[in-house]
């Protein structure tokens, strides 16, 4: 059996319009205990414009140290240069998780082709892509072979500055 896009994609995945501000995806994010929210152009044409993560929302406001307050940026700043990456409805999780492999993404939009580009139909996850592996070939493959080996880690008195800089991938002076 063959597993696509839209067996294992969450189709109902949490939104906010791209003129909306930071202050609402942070409430979002933690009303419903996620770590993305998927950003539409507006709500009635179901277009994806976006996901906004929470390691986006630090970086934004590590590398930007913004004068405003999280009420007055609008998501669409955020989201200004992102690539978004989207598969269709039927494309094979293989696909998919190469895709994520090589973009270096935790999760792509699921949509549906229309004449004007495609429309939301759903979200797929790391975690999502785990969950279809493990009960789809579960037993066929060690673990090493996947793992990752090299991990960084903090001590628990370590500051959050410093945790923040290692999230946001600045190198250290020596």
């Amino acid at each position: 059996m063959q597993l696509v896009a839209t067996d294992i994609c969450n189709s109902n995945p949490v939104t906010l319009e791209g003129n909306k501000t930071l202050y609402s995806a942070r409430n979002i994010l933690i009303k419903y205990n996620i770590s993305r929210v998927v950003i539409l152009k507006d709500k009635e044409s179901k277009k994806p414009v976006g996901i906004i993560t929470e390691k986006d929302i630090v970086r934004f406001l590590y590398a930007e140290f913004p004068n405003r307050g999280l009420d007055e940026i609008r998501v669409g700043e955020i989201i200004a240069n992102q690539r978004l990456i989207t598969v269709k409805e039927d494309t094979n999780i293989s696909v998919c998780a190469n895709l994520m492999l090589n973009s270096s993404i935790s999760s792509l939009l699921v949509t549906k082709d229309n004449d004007n580009g495609g429309i939301l139909s759903g979200i797929i996850t790391k975690s999502d892509l785990l969950d279809a592996y493990a009960k789809s070939f579960a037993g066929n493959v060690a673990i090493n072979e996947y793992m990752t080996k090299k991990v960084l880690t903090v001590k628990p008195d370590e500051s959050v500055y410093m945790v923040l800089l290692i999230m946001a991938d600045v190198s250290f002076p020596q």
